[in-house]
């Protein structure tokens, strides 16, 4: 923390001796390349905050709303627009979604601005629920760098620039959530505070966009079309397809890369266990497995006991001389009917899952079975899980914080 507000000082005292120089006749050829890496990040608000404390400190405020303009034309021909990569390829996806929301701010700026001007008709309100509901369809946008670039590129030692990349993703968030906040709460009866709040909501959100996606375009995408190869990029596309785009983007941006639908398998350069979605050594799946707080069972699809998990607190008591043998031979002849019942449903497709739930002294079992089947849908056997949940019903009200 203490580390940002250090950041942010000096961002201003830069910003200050900026403005004191221009308005002292400070060449501005080559301003913008020179401070570029701390201008990159100056909002307006810190342009605002900087000549607020020059006129409290005695500069005259015609002299200062001139450098005002000055820096601010600057640092918008500092704001460089990168050439976009070949349609198709995820940076150019995430590349055309920031023109778009982009636009989107502008528009919503203005939507804001008209209803401010007592232009409060059946129009603008059609706009703003428009452009709203399109912010919201955004969300994705945010999502597939998260939870697919990012990881990308912390492979290849990128780590830094990440957390300031979340955190201001979390920033545009929390303003969504204000807008959509407002938009909910609105006072009909009193649509001037409406209107004033939307234009101070739709000026800071069009200003995060600017600096933010400036600062993705111009160099964190960078950064990633250095170091991340072509495979890998094939591979982040694929994952980008399962999360989903935003309605909003043209459907030309997503044509397919070249080579796209030749990755089939994932593979372990360590010879592990091998899924779809990464791998384990035996070792690490079987401690995962005797992890989780449940017991599981695992029946294949000649009914006959295959394996189980060794939790630290078993609910029952399972051995490993039933490995191999009949399912039905590990229950009492009175449940055998209810043991086939549900099997027969499972491999039918009947039944998508059997419950039941049981006292236990202290305890409370819930115990659930669920067919185990291949992606086409044939069937390997049954899983059964019990667990406790006594504890889980004494749960009330929220804890987020350890």
């Amino acid at each position: 923390m203490s580390e940002l507000l250090s950041q942010e000082e000096n961002k201003i005292r830069v910003v200050k001796g900026l403005l004191r120089g221009l308005s002292t006749g400070l060449e501005e050829k080559g301003l913008g390349l020179k401070f570029r890496d701390i201008l990159k990040d100056v909002t307006k608000d810190d342009i605002a905050r900087s000549a607020g404390e020059l006129l409290d400190e005695g500069s005259e405020s015609e002299v200062i709303d001139s450098s005002v303009q000055k820096l601010e034309q600057i640092i918008e021909d500092s704001h460089v627009e990168p050439e976009l990569p070949p349609a198709g390829h995820p940076l150019h996806i995430l590349m055309m979604e920031h023109k778009l929301l982009i636009e989107l701010g502008a528009e919503l700026r203005d939507v804001a601005g008209n209803m401010k001007n007592s232009s409060n008709g059946k129009d603008n309100l059609e706009r703003l629920e428009k452009v709203v509901s399109n912010l919201e369809d955004s969300a994705s946008h945010y999502l597939r760098e998260e939870n697919v670039l990012f990881p990308y590129l912390e492979k290849h030692g990128i780590v830094g620039p990440l957390k300031v990349m979340w955190m201001e993703h979390d920033n545009i968030r929390e303003i969504k959530k204000e807008l959509v906040n407002l938009i909910k709460s609105a006072d009909k009866d009193k649509p001037e505070n409406f209107a004033a709040d939307l234009v101070k909501i739709a000026n800071e959100l069009s200003e995060n966009y600017s600096v933010h996606f400036n600062k993705e375009n111009t160099i964190l995408y960078q950064a990633a079309f250095r170091v991340i190869d072509e495979l890998e990029w094939i591979e982040i596309r694929k994952q980008f397809d399962e999360m989903g785009y935003p309605e909003f983007l043209p459907k030309d941006s997503l044509i397919e890369l070249e080579g796209q639908n030749d990755i089939t398998t994932t593979h372990d350069p360590e010879g592990g266990i091998v899924f779809d979605t990464g791998s384990f050594s035996a070792i690490q799946l079987e401690s995962l497995l005797d992890t989780v707080p449940f017991d599981i069972t695992f029946i294949d699809d000649e009914d006959r006991v295959r394996y189980f998990n060794q939790p630290g607190d078993p609910i029952f008591t399972r051995m490993k001389a039933t490995l191999g043998t009949r399912v039905q031979n590990c229950h009492p002849s009175k449940s055998v009917h209810m043991v086939d019942e549900i099997l027969t449903g499972f491999r039918s497709g009947e039944k998508k899952t059997a419950e039941f739930w049981i006292k236990m002294g202290p305890k409370y079992v819930y115990i659930r079975y669920f067919p185990v089947r291949d992606k086409e849908g044939n069937y390997l056997g049954c899983m059964e899980v019990s667990q406790d949940i006594a504890p889980i019903q004494t749960i009330e009200g929220e804890k987020r914080l350890l």
